[in-house]
């Protein structure tokens, strides 16, 4: 995988101060070869937590779910803190005009989970739980108060229709 950036560092070398970019070519050769070494061990079972990251089985389940949420939803709530919620904030930056909107949560703030949570937004709004340890103290208070939220406005059936959950 290759990044669309491109560092210039020509300026940072000097003759009287640091390195001189000679030298420091044996260090970036040395880089190079821990970073390839790197790599290659990456599909080795000991690093299977990256292995996730590659899989690409479980995209066409995701695929029609995500495809259901966008008819149906004009709001999707993402209940996540950390490495959780941190993705999911740098792709509703690059979200499409036309889909549902995209808001983040990370903390059971009484204002903005009110403005979640507006009774007559609620059948327009998926709600997406992550949490990587199913335990997270923040998410669940979170989820709690979205569900009660739900079945008072739209009944207890709805709740199945309206939550996803991720772990």
């Amino acid at each position: 995988m290759s990044l669309p950036i491109q560092q210039d560092i020509s300026g940072c070398f000097g003759t009287s101060v640091g390195l001189t970019e000679d030298e420091l070519q044996p260090y970036l050769q040395r880089c190079e070869v821990a970073r390839t070494e790197f790599a290659n061990e990456l599909n080795q079972s000991r690093f299977s937590a990256y292995a996730i990251a590659r899989r690409e089985d479980d995209l066409s389940a995701l695929a029609s779910i995500a495809e259901d949420w966008r008819k149906r939803f004009s709001r999707i709530v993402l209940f996540g803190t950390g490495g959780s919620s941190l993705g999911a904030r740098a792709l509703a930056v690059l979200a499409k005009e036309g889909g549902p909107k995209l808001s983040v949560h990370d903390n059971l703030d009484p204002d903005v989970m009110a403005s979640v949570l507006v009774p007559d937004k609620l059948a327009d709004t998926g709600f997406l739980v992550v949490s990587k340890s199913g335990g997270t103290g923040e998410i669940l208070a979170q989820t709690l108060t979205a569900i009660t939220a739900l079945r008072k406005i739209l009944g207890q059936a709805a709740l199945r229709n309206h939550f996803l959950f991720i772990s």
